[in-house]
Parts: structure tokens; sequence; C-alpha cells
């Protein structure tokens, strides 16, 4: 009876260890981007999913697409420098549906196909996608991308007005909350285009808004600043000079007129400059202010 026990008792302790092996893949978040007439006809589809940090790697992955999209444009992981690196996968068709199966031991990654769904009748374009519910995800977002020269694009469940991206590009975007393993997730998009022009061909990114340059900067850039500078400092100098010279003649011109004779304070004779009209003394033969001989009256 004991020996009957003891297979059942390791069958018990195992199937903890076999249930957390076998325990399903959850996505923290999938994002999907849809691009209708991108760079091809139809939808460029992007499914951008991430892992949660607690998940045990490496990890299997089998994502159902439309089988009309044939093979996917890209399998990869990203790496932390934003590069993709193309991943090794396998494609089985199953009725409409083709499983594209892969094995990730990073925590980020991306696939992408064509899906060919895209209804166009005359200027009215209108597109399905729909989430098979592969995984279980915590954060279900949406974006969708408005062709080049559409109007009047509409998108259910709504994301919200448009903003415009750093590719000029006008994006649609929301997040729409956590979904079940095998719920289903539609969106729906229509918008009316007249003619077949790819967005890829329109890209027009935008140009940053730049600062404007200072009143040092713009000097700096200007070529002739050396010569205006130069032009300046002649100019300074030139008005030193006159300065100069008018101080000069104001002093000159502060001095007494040119008297001939002037009587002195005490009563006697006093001879003065013919020249400058500095007084002198009545002996004197020449003038102590200019120089000049002193003429006399006889």
């Amino acid at each position: 009876m004991k020996r009957s026990l003891v297979p059942l008792l390791i069958v018990v302790l195992l199937v903890p260890f076999v249930v957390q092996a076998q325990a399903p893949v959850v996505l923290d978040r999938l994002q999907v981007s849809l691009w209708p007439e991108y760079d091809r006809p139809g939808v460029l589809v992007i499914f951008r999913a991430a892992l949660p940090a607690e998940q045990a790697l490496p990890v299997g992955f089998t994502f159902r697409i439309p089988a009309a999209a044939g093979e996917p444009s890209a399998v990869a992981y990203r790496q932390d420098n934003l590069d993709l690196i193309s991943l090794p996968y396998e494609r089985q068709v199953v009725g409409d549906l083709a499983l594209i199966t892969f094995t990730t031991s990073v925590r980020e990654v991306q696939l992408e196909y064509y899906d060919p769904a895209l209804q166009v009748q005359g200027s009215d374009h209108r597109f399905v996608f729909t989430w098979s519910g592969d995984y279980a995800v915590g954060q279900f977002a949406v974006e969708v991308q408005q062709p080049a020269q559409a109007t009047r694009v509409s998108v259910t469940p709504a994301l919200g007005s448009g903003t415009l991206g750093s590719d000029g590009m006008t994006y649609f975007s929301a997040t729409l909350g956590g979904l079940a393993a095998g719920q289903r997730q539609v969106v729906e998009v229509a918008y009316d285009k007249t003619g077949s022009g790819l967005s890829f061909e329109r890209l027009q990114p935008v140009q940053p808004i730049a600062r404007p340059a200072s009143l040092g900067e713009r000097l700096r850039a200007w070529p002739s600043w050396p010569w205006v500078l130069g032009a300046l400092g002649v100019g300074l100098v030139a008005l030193a000079v006159v300065f100069f010279v008018r101080s000069r003649k104001a002093e000159g011109g502060a001095r007494p007129g040119r008297l001939r004779h002037k009587p002195a304070m005490d009563g006697g004779a006093r001879l003065f400059c013919h020249n400058c009209g500095a007084g002198a003394e009545a002996q004197a033969v020449f003038c102590n202010m200019c120089g000049t001989k002193l003429r006399r009256n006889e």
C-alpha cells in the first residue's frame, strides 16, 4: 500500500512545474499600426509586441495573419539602440489564415505584413482589421496613418483627433485597454481619396522651428563685420582729432584783443603786442607770449 502512494506523490509534486512551463504568454503591450497605401497598394500592418519584465525567456510566438498577405515583410526583434534584427520564422497556411511562428530571446518584437484587403470603390476606401486574440494583452493600442491626399478619415473605434508626426503625416492613435486571450478586436478605417498615389512618395519631414539668432550671432555670421569695426575705429580717431583742434582754437580765442596802447594802472605807459595783443613792459623788446618783436610808435 505504501509503494502505491510513492508514484502518486511524485506526480502531485511535478504538476506545478509542468503547469508553470506551459503557462500561456501574456503581452504587456501590443501596438497595431495600420498604414493604408503607404509604399504599396493595400495596407501595411505592423505588430509591435512587448513582453512583461517577469516573463521568462526565450519565448515562442505564433501570430495569425491573412493568408492572402503572403510572406511577412519583417519578423524582427528590437535592440537597445532601436535597430531591428531579423528573426527566422516558419509560415503555415491554415484555411484563409497563415501561422507565423518564431522564437525570441528579447522582450520586444515586430511583425509586418501587407494586407491586400483594402476595398476601393471610386473615391471611397475602406479597410477592416481584426485582431484574432492570439494572446492576452495588458494594453492594446491602435495607430492609423492618414494616407496622403486622403480626406474625411473615419476610424472605428474612435482614436481621437489626428496629430502631425515628424514625417509630415497625420496619425490617429489611442490605447483601447486590455484584451483577454481569444478576445477579438475589430478596427474599421474609411476615407475618401482620388488617384492611386502612395504616401511614401509624398513624405514631407517637418523641420523644427529654428531659434532666432541673437544680435551677436548675426554679427559674427555677417562677413563684413570686421570692416565695419575698422571704419568705426577710424571714425572715433577722427572725432577725437576734431575735438582736440577745436579746443586749441578755443584757447587761442580766449586771449585779449589786439590793443595797441593801454594805459598802466599806475599811470605809466605800457606796450601791447600787435600780433597776440598781450601786454608788455615799456622797456620790453619782444612779446613774452608769442615772441614777436614789439613795435613802438616814434
